[in-house]
């Protein structure tokens, strides 16, 4: 029964903690993306330009 639970919880704080993810990583981009500005947000800058 309770195996069954575990599941539920994980599937409701998963999406949760990737869009946490996501966000916190936009931010670090956001702010150390003049500093490393080559390969990891070279699609982002030209499209914010």
């Amino acid at each position: 029964m309770r195996s069954f639970l575990v599941p539920r919880h994980l599937k409701n704080f998963l999406p949760q903690f990737l869009g946490f993810l996501v966000v916190s990583s936009n931010i670090l981009s956001l702010q150390y993306g003049h500093k490393i500005n080559g390969r990891l947000i070279d699609n982002s800058s030209t499209e914010a330009n």
